[in-house]
Parts: C-alpha cells; structure tokens; sequence
C-alpha cells in the first residue's frame, strides 16, 4: 500500500498495488444481474463517480467475503501504522464496511459494493431499466479508505458488459392473432 493520502473532506486512502500494477479481478464467469441504476448518495445528477451495486454469484461472493476477512487481520495486525492507533478486533468489526453488502434477513442475494468513473470517457448510453440488466465486469481494487471510524475498500468497475434483455414481445401480432382463433 502506498502513503496515505487525505481528501478534502477527510477521508484517507492508500493506492493498492501487487508488484506495483493496479489489483485487477478478473471478470467472473457468469453474468449478474443489476437491480439498481448506478447513482450517488445525494442523488448528484453531476456526478462522475457513480456506486452500482451488482448482484453477486456464489464465487464472487466467496471470493470477496475470503478478502474481507484477509483485511480485518490485516487491519487488526497493522492498525498502528494505517491509523496511528491501536484498533481492537472489535472496533474493526464496528467500523468496516465489507465488500459484500447483504440484506439484513438474506431475503435477497447479496450485492458487491463498486464504483463507477464516469469522467473523461465517450458517452454511453444508459440503460432505461437496470432490472432488466445483467452485467459481467473487471474490478480494480483502488485502494482502501477510512473517515472517522469507517473503513472500507474503492472498488471500481475498470470493464462493464452489460446485457439488456428486450422489452419487445418476441411473437409477431399476426402469428398471436392466428393462434387464438
């Protein structure tokens, strides 16, 4: 990780790297589906940096859920040197945000916590439902970030397909007029 750098409104974060190239995941081999449009907190129609919350598969979730472990020990043993304090396992369990976000009674399928950058690249059209949107993406692990006492990971989408299923009815008006007869 490198030197930890503060925003202007307070965050921290260091760069992640392995042997000093960006932490890429790899596309996972199904596609998920994508049940909200990406947006901000604030609803900021200007904003560039939008959060898109994909549903994940069992191996996205066990690979993120292996990573959010690896990162409370790793917080747990170097937390004097990323915070200038000592930081309890308890305090860490309190204050990460873990990748995987689920729903309180898992009545639904867990969703991966991501980011997208919006700045500086051509225009893409939107899709007009995202529930009716499926998407497999690379993953950059950016870096991880700390404001008060919330830590967690930037994870952004570097690569996005998105699959639009048709609105369409598939069966011509003629052919559905012949059958009901």
């Amino acid at each position: 990780m490198a030197e930890q750098s503060i925003s202007q409104r307070g965050a921290k974060s260091c760069q992640l790297t392995a042997g000093g190239a960006k932490v890429i995941v790899q596309p996972m081999s199904e596609v998920v589906p994508v049940h909200f449009a990406p947006s901000t907190f604030d609803k900021d129609p200007m904003a560039t940096r939008l959060t898109l919350e994909p549903r994940c598969n069992g191996e996205t979730t066990r690979h993120f859920d292996a990573f959010d472990r690896w990162t409370k020990a790793y917080i747990l043993q170097h937390s004097e040197c990323l915070f200038k304090k000592t930081l309890t396992k308890e305090q860490i369990e309190k204050g990460y945000h873990p990748t995987v976000k689920r729903h309180e009674t898992d009545a639904y399928p867990p969703l991966l916590r991501t980011k997208i950058d919006s700045s500086g690249r051509r225009e893409i059209t939107s899709p007009e439902d995202w529930r009716r949107v499926t998407e497999i993406n690379n993953l950059e692990i950016v870096s991880p970030w700390c404001m008060s006492r919330e830590m967690g990971w930037v994870i952004q989408c570097s690569a996005l397909r998105v699959f639009e299923e048709s609105c369409e009815c598939p069966f011509a008006a003629g052919e559905l007029k012949e059958e009901a007869c």
